[in-house]
């Protein structure tokens, strides 16, 4: 059934003991194991892609190295607490003498200290064994120079579940992530989640549920892909098909080459049909796939929103993106690298992150040529796909009879594959892809050397073909629930955005780790959630603020920080000349903002309404229809005071202005510094405040007094645009 060089066969060559068994030598040395992965062996290769885990990698591995399968505490794989091994080896024996280990684990089957008797049913071939199996973790351990471990778990191949049936026929022809077998494992994940998986349901985000179909809802534009048997390429329109008729979206990063994508003078033209050198390997491969889940139409932002029309017909689509992705039967990850084309553009300073950091790069492809491959890349299937062996725990079976129970042995656990692969890729940190996890209810991601699937129920990849919840410690991961929780959190009633900016803020942090291409795009990329979030609160939205939130008013007070200079200097991002966002918003300048994190009473400042400006108010600056130009229209209580200058050093460039102690120390603007005084440096009948300039650039403000008595309502902060 699979390939094992002679040490990895020995491993399965006798009952090997569960609780208290020996630990056993593995017969390999570098160059044994270097030769047995050039020849196939499918356990090599799962060791090799597990190293470096839990211990660092060495250049003499392997060299000394044991082996034992081992028992997982149960309680430490659902919680992390307590012990993580449930039963300790004995290293008696090495595996030297045979009948002596043989009769060890005769005498030690009695003595299993697992709760449910696991050994005792593993050594039995218990009728049972699958029923306690599911509820209980074991793994092969080898250490010595590295520690790797590798998961065993209970196969359901012989059951003919067919899941695992997809991932091991023609195993050694899967070359590729686009294998037939490896497009109809993803077929019947998609289908499985249609079918089956009633909290996949697509819903109303405050419970009530709601079929995708109800609302009538298609894309503007759709691609026709056709069938597997009868493949095409034409652009067509939402408006003359079956409102419930299914559709994927792609989620990808635009590589070098922008000038395949649709333009105006070629609209017509593509309800005809697309010819494929028009079209890149990317959207060809996305097609192929689309095919492969049986599904008839496809929606691309590159070939379904027209590039070259002044952004006018891009300002239109993207108000409706939260519906192209979530009412999307499934979206397409390509989470690949780029290609050496793109090099330079993935290098550039535009790819830093949100908060001006830049990410820790993604492992490259070898030999990765987007031009030639799209995302469906070639690959060595043995890392990917888990082992089955035959029972090596049964006292039972004999060559005549053998055991009726198989055990996987699998890559890493889902939690590594998606850190390796799909967190370190640079679609992850794409700032545009950021809302599209949130907003898709279903994601099947295509990497360099797995395909991975997460819904809402299970997540699951080709070394996982049954998946697993993510609802244990030993497989957490950031999974859909995750994604979707953010989500929540902004429309629960209680604490979401009707309320404060406290979620609004968690949810820009995590976007801000993310990074653009257009620098400009801060706000129109997270603009399909911020319309799905006023469509279910009716919450209103401007300049990445909910201003009818109780505290808008403390949350203008954001403070834009210093990033990392030469040395160990900081230094202040400048505005830029394009218009990105209002001057009020934390969008509207580059780098890490701070936000205010916590309220200070009630302000003598209220937010009226925000306002989109009209094409001819917008002056000159950029019209592209990427940002609209907003405005807040506000209403505050004015304070008498007095107005003085002083010119004595300290205090030049300084405001007075009264307040109502020490509490109500904040941060304003991006220059300016709001401290308060209950001593009055001047008259010892008034309390201050003092707004300074962080910059010299700025003009000298003066300084103001209050002469007239406030209630303690009114003793308050005034509010200023930093810009």
């Amino acid at each position: 059934m699979n390939t094992l060089c002679p040490a990895c066969a020995d491993i399965f060559s006798s009952p090997r003991r569960l609780a208290y068994g020996s630990i056993h030598r593995w017969r390999q040395n570098p160059s044994s194991f270097q030769l047995a992965k050039a020849h196939g062996c499918h356990l090599c290769h799962l060791v090799e892609a597990s190293r470096g885990y839990d211990s660092r990698r060495t250049a003499s591995f392997p060299r000394e190295i044991s082996y034992a399968f081992k028992p997982i505490n149960p309680r430490w794989a659902r919680t992390g607490e307590g012990l993580k091994w449930y039963a300790y080896q004995s290293e008696r024996g090495h595996g030297e003498d045979d009948e002596f280990e043989k009769a060890e684990f005769l005498r030690g089957v009695e003595l299993d200290p697992t709760p449910n008797g696991l050994g005792r049913l593993l050594a039995r071939d218990a009728e049972n064994l699958r029923e306690e199996a599911e509820c209980s973790w074991m793994m092969l351990q080898f250490y010595g120079n590295e520690d790797i471990v590798l998961p065993v778990e209970l196969s359901l191949l012989n059951e003919g579940n067919r899941l695992e049936v997809l991932t091991h026929e023609r195993l050694g022809e899967q070359t590729t992530t686009g294998t037939p077998e490896t497009l109809a494992l993803a077929r019947a994940w998609l289908r499985e989640c249609l079918d089956g998986h009633e909290a996949c349901v697509t819903r109303h985000q405050d419970g009530e549920e709601e079929d995708a179909g109800d609302d009538g809802f298609l894309p503007t534009r759709l691609l026709d892909v056709g069938t597997l048997e009868e493949p095409r390429l034409r652009l067509v329109a939402g408006d003359d098909l079956d409102p419930r008729c299914e559709y994927v979206a792609l989620s990808h990063r635009w590589g070098a080459d922008q000038t395949r994508v649709l333009r105006t003078c070629n609209v017509i033209a593509y309800h005809h049909g697309i010819p494929p050198e028009e079209t890149t390997p990317t959207v060809r491969d996305a097609a192929r796939v689309t095919r492969a889940l049986c599904v008839r139409y496809l929606w691309i932002d590159c070939m379904c929103i027209i590039q070259d029309d002044g952004g006018a017909d891009w300002a239109r689509e993207s108000n409706t993106m939260f519906r192209v992705y979530g009412r999307s039967a499934c979206t397409i990850a390509a989470a690949v690298t780029c290609d050496p084309s793109e090099e330079q553009q993935c290098e550039n300073d535009n790819d830093k992150d949100l908060t001006g950091k830049r990410p820790v790069p993604s492992p490259r492809h070898p030999n990765l040529n987007a031009e030639e491959y799209g995302f469906l890349l070639p690959r060595n299937p043995l890392p990917a796909r888990p082992l089955i062996v035959p029972s090596p725990f049964s006292m039972m079976a004999t060559p005549e009879s053998p055991s009726p129970y198989h055990f996987s042995i699998h890559p890493p656990y889902l939690s590594r594959l998606h850190d390796t692969y799909v967190r370190s890729s640079e679609w992850f940190y794409r700032g545009w892809v950021f809302q599209e996890r949130m907003l898709a209810p279903r994601l099947l991601v295509f990497t360099p050397s797995q395909v991975l699937w997460g819904c809402q129920t299970l997540q699951a990849a080709e070394g996982w073909p049954r998946g697993k919840t993510a609802d244990h410690y030993i497989d957490r991961f950031t999974t859909m629930a995750v994604e979707r929780a953010r989500l929540r959190a902004l429309l629960d009633p209680k604490t979401g955005v009707a309320v404060s900016h406290v979620a609004w803020w968690t949810f820009l942090l995590d976007y801000m780790a993310s990074r653009l291409t257009v620098s400009s795009d801060r706000l129109p990329a997270i603009r399909g959630v911020a319309s799905l979030v006023e469509e279910k609160t009716g919450e209103r939205y401007c300049g990445g603020f909910w201003i009818t939130a109780g505290d808008i008013a403390d949350q203008l007070l954001w403070e834009a920080v210093g990033v990392e200079g030469g040395g160990a200097k900081m230094h202040m991002m400048p505005r830029q000349n394009e218009y990105r966002a209002p001057s009020f918003s934390w969008a509207g300048v580059e780098g890490p903002v701070r936000f205010a994190s916590k309220g200070f009473g009630r302000s003598l400042v209220e937010v009226v309404e925000g306002l989109e400006l009209r094409a001819t108010d917008l002056g000159a600056g950029n019209t592209t229809g990427r940002n609209v130009r907003e405005a807040l229209r506000m209403r505050a209580r004015l304070l008498p005071a007095s107005l003085f200058t002083a010119s004595d050093g300290a205090r030049t460039h300084r405001i007075l202005t009264r307040a109502a102690g020490m509490k109500q120390a904040l941060i304003v603007g991006n220059h300016l510094c709001f401290f308060s005084y209950d001593h009055n440096p001047f008259d010892p009948h008034f309390s201050f405040v003092c707004l300074r300039p962080r910059s010299t650039a700025l003009p000298s403000l003066g300084n103001m007094r209050l002469t007239t008595d406030l209630t303690d309502a009114q003793r308050n902060r005034i509010l200023c645009d930093g810009k």
